[in-house]
This record gives structure tokens, sequence and C-alpha cells, in this order.
């Protein structure tokens, strides 16, 4: 499992109530020593904290929960080796929702380079500061402030949209329609939906 994806675990986990770093392993079915790493930079993050402490005979666990509701993930910033692994797991997605997709390494990378591609046209990025710089898809989140996180990111298109030049709107448009088209190319059999 990738540290951003462990990570992003971790935090579905304890949205829903807190927990202990042994509860967490638990639950995701992975050694302690290895949550307690994640847990520590997810905190230092300020992305969750300990809401209680608890002695068990000498010791003191600590029971951790997110610190908002919701959070924003960019990945404006992967490697192109994460990128790769969540279009895999994007295209998996598609399958779970009745769409029949090749999900084969060759796919996966195509898609991965059309969505490098797309990267260039964004001329706004957030400037939240990064979790971890080794963390591969991870980027960083954004804690659900005073916006929405669905209206954070219309707000963040939008704005990227009025700073294109009309060549690379033109040019982003053309990229969308490679995508599309890729995306067909590669799709065995259409939902019902």
């Amino acid at each position: 499992m990738l540290e951003g994806e462990t990570q992003r675990k971790i935090l579905d986990v304890l949205r829903a109530k807190d927990l202990t770093v042994g509860k967490i392993a638990k639950k995701l079915n992975m050694a302690p020593q290895s949550i307690y790493h994640h847990v520590k930079k997810l905190e230092t993050a300020g992305l969750i904290r300990v809401t209680r402490e608890k002695r068990c005979g000498h010791l003191i666990e600590s029971y951790y929960q997110t610190t908002a509701d919701n959070f924003v993930y960019s990945t404006e910033n992967s490697t192109e080796k994460a990128i790769k692994e969540d279009s895999t797991e994007i295209l998996d997605k598609l399958n779970k929702i009745g769409f029949k997709m090749d999900t084969s390494e060759e796919t996966a990378s195509k898609l991965a380079e059309i969505q490098l591609k797309r990267r260039k046209f964004a001329k706004l990025r957030s400037p939240v500061p990064e979790i971890c710089s080794k963390c591969g898809s991870t980027d960083f989140f954004v804690k659900a402030g005073p916006m929405d996180p669905v209206k954070l990111d219309y707000a963040y298109h939008y704005a990227n949209l009025m700073l294109m030049t009309d060549d690379e709107y033109e040019a982003r448009i053309n990229l969308e329609k490679e995508l599309r088209q890729f995306l067909l190319s590669i799709c065995q059999e259409k939902s019902k939906a």
C-alpha cells in the first residue's frame, strides 16, 4: 500500500470516530508501527488531533480523530508513478460502476500520460503546504474550511479557465477530446446507468 493511500485510509477511518493507533492498525490490517508513522505525519500537518488519552497499565493510549469532516485532495504535484497507480485504480472504479474497461498496465500508462499533459493548463495552484514530499500520490490535503470542497474545486477550475489564453483553451479542449476518445477506445461495454 502506498504511503498516500494509507494516509487517506487513516483519515477515512478517523472521520467516523476517534481511535487509537492499535485500533486503526487492526481496521486496516497493518502493523501499529507503520500506522504510528503516518499518524504522526497527519497530526503534524493538522489533519488529525488527539481527542483523549486513556491509561492502559503503564501505557497511555492516545485517541485520534480528524480535524475536519472533509478534506480536498490534490494530485497536482503527484509523481508520474503515482498518477499511473491512480489511473489503474480509476479504471477499476469505472469497472465497478458498470463500464467494462481495459485495466492493463499499458492502458493505465496511456491514461496517466494524458493526465500529465492536462497539468500544463493549470495556472493557479493551491497554496497549501505538502504533508510529506515522499508520500506517493498524497501531495497534500486541504482542511475544508469556510468553503465546501466541491465549491472550492469549481472555483479553482473556473479561475484556471479564465486565466487561459484562447490558444491554450483550444489546446485544452482538444486534449479533452483525446481523453474522451481514449476512454471510449478502452471501454468494451458502456454502463446502462
